[in-house]
């Protein structure tokens, strides 16, 4: 019994540390290729996950970009980088991605890949 406490002691300990944010470009796609940028008529939704853990995962079509990430949090804003993040299905479709973030008001800008476009997030974790 004493194993089981300290086992779920430890597991809430750990999901109370973890913090992180999940995005979606829920009203808009952008796609932007040599200096111009237009709306998509119609598209799927990204995902953006990302924390204080230094992962970033950003979801598209048909993969995954995930990898290491570089953050700055300053006040209300939080700047995540991410370098040569490998996509799910092509080791060779590799992207760097910046993202943006006011916690005041959950809304992120994200720009990689041929896209730049808002998002809106929720946070998990501590920063609930």
């Amino acid at each position: 019994m004493r194993y089981i406490v300290g086992f779920l002691l430890t597991f809430n300990l750990a999901a109370a540390l973890a913090s992180g944010w999940n995005c979606r470009n829920l009203e808009v796609e952008i796609s932007c290729n040599n200096g111009k940028c237009k709306v998509s008529d119609g598209f799927t939704p990204l995902d953006a996950y990302f924390g204080m853990d230094q992962n970033i995962s950003i979801g598209m079509y048909t993969g995954v970009w995930e990898g290491k990430s570089t953050s700055i949090e300053t006040g209300d804003y939080l700047i995540v980088i991410g370098k040569d993040l490998i996509f799910s299905t092509s080791n060779d479709m590799k992207a760097n991605f910046l993202v943006t973030l006011d916690k005041k008001d959950r809304i992120a800008l994200i720009k990689g890949y041929g896209y730049a476009m808002p998002m809106t997030c929720k946070a998990w974790g501590k920063n609930k």
